[in-house]
């Protein structure tokens, strides 16, 4: 019978495969029972997490938040999965104790624009992805200092500073989620004028203005939503793309600079 020593070992190649069928938590388990499934785990992460990947919501984000925390590559798995949980948590928060209190952000363009379909009572799936991916997003710009912020802000595609800067407002309510804990108070206050400043200016550099028409502030507008739902996905696409206030003469905005072909889901 095939045993993990002896004469018949069990294949590293089939532990691998095992480990790549478990979920985060039984992995850890089973790598605990002994030093040799240890020692498989540990040396074979990058190959073994390829198969455990797809259990991570916003997994390219998290590995980036892993390198903003200043852990090098993905073989810190437990921090990795302790990070997703303190998302996760976050989410089940906000969807549960804040979602029914949401406050609605003033219509400029339309109800319809702005207003949850209110036959939903949770986030919907493509819904708690952006949550999920934009939480990722502030957290790691809370981590960063002000040089490596702005070139963050600056590969951010303009519809994810807007969804970034939605989560922002209400990270007063989530911060207990974090490890270490995100700064509040001043710093809090500092990062909404940071992001307000530089969105003003990228509207200016892509659209001629610094007016933002459909958007309040994002100080006076702190713990609203509008961007987030998938009702208002299509037509928040056609304003960034084609700002109807934007000079005729200028021409739409290129669609790459402002959003991409990605789902939600990815």
């Amino acid at each position: 019978m095939p045993t993990l020593s002896g004469e018949d070992p069990i294949p590293t190649e089939i532990i691998i495969r095992i480990y790549g069928e478990l979920s985060f938590t039984d992995a850890f388990n089973l790598a605990a029972t002994c030093r040799q499934l240890r020692l498989i785990l540990d040396t074979n992460t990058p190959t073994i997490y390829k198969r455990l990947r797809k259990q991570i919501s916003g997994e390219k984000y998290a590995r980036l938040l892993l390198v903003d925390q200043g852990t090098l590559g993905i073989h810190h798995l437990r921090r990795l999965r302790r990070n997703s949980r303190k998302v996760e948590k976050a989410i089940d928060k906000f969807d549960h104790v804040i979602l029914p209190d949401i406050q609605m952000a003033t219509p400029h363009i339309g109800d319809q624009y702005y207003h949850r379909n209110p036959d939903l009572l949770h986030l919907t799936p493509t819904e708690r992805h952006r949550f999920t991916r934009s939480y990722y997003q502030v957290w790691s710009l809370f981590l960063l200092d002000g040089p490596s912020r702005k070139r963050r802000y600056q590969s951010m595609l303009l519809k994810h500073l807007h969804f970034a800067n939605e989560i922002l407002g209400f990270m007063l309510r989530l911060t207990e989620v974090l490890e270490p804990a995100v700064p509040v108070g001043s710093k809090w206050l500092d990062l909404l004028l940071e992001f307000e400043n530089y969105l003003y200016g990228l509207y200016y550099s892509l659209y001629g203005q610094r007016v933002i028409p459909f958007w309040d502030g994002s100080i006076a507008n702190a713990g609203k939503l509008k961007y987030m739902w998938d009702h208002c996905q299509l037509f928040f696409k056609t304003a960034l793309c084609t700002y109807p206030w934007r000079k005729p003469a200028q021409g739409p905005v290129k669609e790459e600079r402002v959003w991409n072909y990605e789902t939600d889901e990815e």
